[in-house]
């Protein structure tokens, strides 16, 4: 997978080049149709160190995280991956150290919307015509992508770009949106993409995901 981005990013003027282009489709791509506004995007470089550093790693769950970081960084067989998360481990851990945040904010867009999965409990599919699933091809899909007609990504590969770029593999998601009764409601996620590895004497594929699970009340 990662060879596919650095090969692709050298076509476009490198990783950077990639990111930002990659970013600015992934947003374009969700305009509100019913808009004649256009997309509006940020992309916000945040330095946290001390006090800040304590309470981003508070809110991260950082101690249940690292556990799986190093033990990822620690192979027998030194990867590119191990190393950089070896270092990411290294200057996350220390609170004195700069760390730095990638924000990218966008407006007049659909947001994270749509089911958890593409399929329920049952094994049936959750897929509807017409009703987008942004949230489970953005957060949880692999290779996959929308086939809306006019997206201008390819692949699925635009938002792996954003854990090829940070050094712990991890991207924090939240999103206003509007729910099924129509009412206006923020969703955070998370996901770390690690590669195979084993943690607490368990085997784990790599991809984890953050938040919080909630029983039905149905």
């Amino acid at each position: 997978f990662g060879t596919l981005l650095d090969n692709t990013a050298r076509k476009v003027g490198g990783l950077l080049s990639l990111f930002v282009r990659e970013v600015l489709s992934n947003s374009a791509d969700q305009r509100l149709l019913n808009s004649t506004h256009p997309v509006k995007v940020f992309i916000d470089i945040i330095s946290i160190s001390s006090d800040t550093k304590k309470n981003f790693k508070k809110a991260l769950d950082w101690d249940s995280l690292k556990k799986h970081i190093s033990a990822s960084a620690s192979t027998k067989d030194k990867t590119v991956t191990s190393s950089q998360l070896g270092e990411g481990l290294k200057n996350i851990n220390d609170d004195d150290e700069i760390t730095q945040l990638v924000r990218i904010s966008d407006y007049n867009s659909y947001g994270l919307c749509g089911p958890e999965d593409d399929v329920d409990d049952d094994g049936n599919s959750t897929v509807i015509e017409g009703v987008r699933r942004n949230f489970e091809l953005f957060a949880k899909s692999t290779f996959i992508t929308s086939q809306d007609a006019g997206r201008q990504g390819a692949f699925g590969l635009g938002k792996g770009v954003l854990y090829h770029l940070s050094s712990l593999k991890t991207v924090l998601m939240s999103s206003t949106i509007l729910n099924e009764e129509g009412v206006e409601t923020i969703r955070t996620f998370g996901r770390t993409e690690l590669p195979f590895h084993r943690c607490d004497r368990e085997s784990f594929d790599g991809p984890g995901f953050f938040g919080s699970i909630v029983k039905d009340s149905k």
